[in-house]
């Protein structure tokens, strides 16, 4: 009856010490929960939507580059909206920079700053076209599948003033 009565205490400790375990990690305590890479520190305002029909095509990528959405980001800040598509190609980098310059002036739009770092291959673009302004980075990476060229494509909107007053400072852009 004494040995009956430890392996049911022993039972109980564990049922109990495991209860406390799996009830640790169904609220967190185990550890902070895994983030984003590319996390803003204040994503209070941040939506992430991730598959290959999250994009808004903000500026669609070329046909020619087959590119796949990866993920779409969209963040309410002070002075209005930051949208940001990103999408992998298997095309090499510089064929996805040249089919982009190509479809910049096909389309109207405007270059006005860019960047470009050979050895890492990647080439960052500022467009406009009209009041938009748009940013287009183009570089090598890797992925699960692989060598992949990463594309990421963001905008700001401004957000609307108030009727009767007008905008006060200028839009944020990176």
């Amino acid at each position: 009856m004494a040995a009956e009565h430890r392996v049911w205490r022993r039972w109980r400790i564990g049922a109990a010490v495991g209860g406390a375990l799996l009830l640790a990690l169904l609220t967190g305590l185990a550890g902070p929960a895994p983030a984003y890479a590319h996390d803003d520190d204040d994503d209070d305002n941040e939506t992430v939507t991730t598959g290959p029909n999250a994009c808004t095509t903000i500026f669609a990528p070329p046909a020619s580059l087959n590119a796949t959405c990866v993920q779409h980001e969209t963040e309410q800040e002070r002075g209005g909206v930051e949208v940001k598509d990103t999408y992998t190609t298997q095309a090499a980098p510089d064929a996805a920079r040249s089919a982009f310059e190509a479809a910049f002036r096909q389309n109207g739009w405007t270059v006005v700053a860019s960047e470009m770092d050979a050895v890492d291959q990647e080439w960052e673009y500022t467009i406009t076209q009209g009041t938009r302004r748009v940013e287009v980075t183009v570089e090598a990476g890797m992925s699960a599948q692989g060598a992949v060229t990463w594309i990421d494509i963001k905008e700001h909107t401004a957000a609307a003033a108030p009727a009767g007053q007008g905008r006060r400072g200028s839009a944020r852009t990176r």
